[in-house]
């Protein structure tokens, strides 16, 4: 009896958790991206992040941690958690993995002749170019 109190425990200090980050999230990005309307990240329109906060005061209100966390709750951070993947995914689309210009410590070898040609005829390639640009 004691592992199922404890679980429902576990349960209630997690919806908690969950009930706390959904009001911060609301005023973060407010009701504007619940409702499916066009979602600005904070860093395109710092305007209408002003606007949003006040419309999400009073649903976030609504939301004590004496009340019970209903599945309205659950999708509502199921669709933050989705549009913060989109977020990621559309922040990593404008990385670019750049190549050191440090050499690796740990490959300590001469390198080979056919190593040395390649360097060679790539250095050769970009003196080239960079007389032609002259």
């Amino acid at each position: 009896m004691d592992l199922l109190t404890k679980s429902q425990e576990n349960r209630k200090a997690s919806e908690n958790v969950a009930k706390h980050f959904l009001q911060k999230l609301d005023r973060s990005y407010g009701i504007s991206s619940r409702m499916g309307a066009c979602h600005l990240s904070p860093w395109e329109d710092l305007s209408s992040h002003s606007h949003t906060t006040s419309t999400s005061s009073s649903v976030s209100s609504s939301c004590d941690s004496g009340v019970e966390f209903t599945k309205v709750d659950e999708r509502r951070l199921r669709d933050y958690i989705i549009q913060l993947k989109n977020d990621r995914s559309a922040v990593r689309t404008t990385v670019v993995e750049l190549e050191s210009i440090h050499i690796d410590p740990i490959n300590k070898d001469p390198p080979t002749i056919i190593d040395a040609q390649k360097l060679d005829l790539e250095n050769a390639v970009l003196m080239q170019e960079l007389m032609a640009m002259k």
